[in-house]
């Protein structure tokens, strides 16, 4: 691994000397909002607290990244007042690295929380860890960072070390081929060294791009980008973009992409939770929600463009299963973490070749239906409007 070597502006050297990069700001904050939201919920947390995701600072060079952001509220009050109960500090998460243990060796990978990440250009494999802080032997204070389970993975010494700070946490690195010290500034008070060594090889196998074979698949591998990109979604698909439909009619249209893992058994299975089921976009048309036109913000919407470099704006919606008082529910999600609406999933034996098929028709007076036949064993439909 080349050598990590970044040092801030509190450390007395620039990143830009040492060959290094601090993203800036706007950057950082895209891309933790983006980490955020394709990560979701990390189950079991060892303590609560909500990370700010307007404080991040990330600092890369190359394929090797470091990424931290502090959780909200923190205050120097909190930590002084440490005892054995950790106190929540922030999370660190790192693309092809590890925390080492004893400084040279990587704590137990079985230990280590795994997320994958995609900008819809490429993807990478990133490592969380919640950071807390509390008093150790000694009661002398420490850094402690949290993998999988409720014990730390690795702890190291806290020392107050005042020094300028721009941000409630910093990082600062060095270090040479066999691995690196990562520095860690909390409120400009205090600092603690993390021992981390090269971590490569476990970026995720870029995957074989998918066959255009119809209209429907063409139109989903545009669209393909924009999956999963909701703000408190409550489940994420593996998109099927190969067995995509699409509905058309002149200047209307929808496209659907299926879940991998939709099933008939899945559905017939489902008890209190939600099952994935697909995402849908929609063209010139929205959902009606009690009798009136969704809202634009109520919609989530995405931009295209089309072969003649004509502009397109389009709903996008994340559709989900659940069981509901009088049966199956097909529920639609769009910019809100609650569902824009729900209807029936009612039994209904069609053929079918695809996991979901589309079809519409007109009402009249403005307004249409928009079918989802699902597995050939369910169908559900909704009222539609032009927009």
């Amino acid at each position: 691994m080349k050598k990590l070597l970044v040092c801030l502006t509190a450390f007395t050297v620039t990143a830009a000397a040492m060959g290094q990069e601090v993203m800036e700001m706007e950057k950082a904050r895209q891309a933790v909002r983006k980490i955020a939201e394709q990560a979701g919920v990390l189950p079991n947390p060892p303590f609560k607290g909500e990370p700010d995701l307007d404080s991040p600072q990330i600092i890369s060079k190359g394929e090797i990244a470091a990424c931290i952001l502090p959780m909200k509220g923190l205050a120097d009050e909190q930590i002084r007042a440490a005892t054995k109960d950790v106190v929540p500090v922030g999370m660190l998460w790192l693309r092809n690295l590890a925390p080492a243990a004893a400084g040279i060796a990587p704590v137990d990978e079985k230990q280590i929380r795994s997320k994958v990440i995609s900008d819809g250009k490429k993807t990478v494999r990133l490592h969380p860890y919640f950071i807390g802080a509390r008093t150790g032997k000694g009661d002398k204070l420490e850094l402690v960072f949290f993998g999988k389970g409720a014990e730390p993975v690795i702890s190291v010494p806290m020392t107050k070390m005042p020094s300028r700070h721009e941000l409630p946490l910093e990082l600062a690195a060095y270090g040479g081929d066999g691995g690196a010290t990562l520095v860690i500034s909390l409120l400009g008070k205090y600092q603690a060294e993390l021992k981390i060594i090269p971590n490569e090889g476990n970026e995720p196998e870029p995957q074989p791009e998918p066959k255009a074979t119809s209209k429907a698949a063409r139109a989903a591998l545009q669209l393909r980008r924009f999956v999963n990109d909701f703000k408190n979604a409550p489940l994420k698909i593996d998109a099927d973009v190969e067995k995509a439909d699409m509905f058309e009619l002149k200047e209307i249209g929808a496209v659907i992409v299926p879940h991998k893992g939709l099933s008939e058994k899945a559905l017939a299975a489902l008890g209190k939770g939600e099952i994935a089921v697909g995402q849908l976009w929609m063209k010139s048309i929205a959902p009606s929600v009690a009798g009136r036109l969704a809202a634009d913000d109520e919609l989530r919407l995405v931009n295209i463009e089309d072969s003649s470099g004509r502009s397109f704006e389009l709903p996008q919606f994340l559709l989900t299963a659940r069981s509901g008082k009088g049966g199956l529910e097909l529920v639609v999600y769009s910019a809100d973490k609650k569902p824009l609406l729900a209807v029936p999933l009612k039994a209904a034996k069609m053929e079918q070749t695809l996991p979901i098929e589309l079809e519409g028709e007109g009402r009249g007076e403005g307004k249409g239906v928009l079918s989802l036949h699902l597995l050939g064993k369910y169908q559900a439909e909704f009222e539609v409007m032009p927009r």
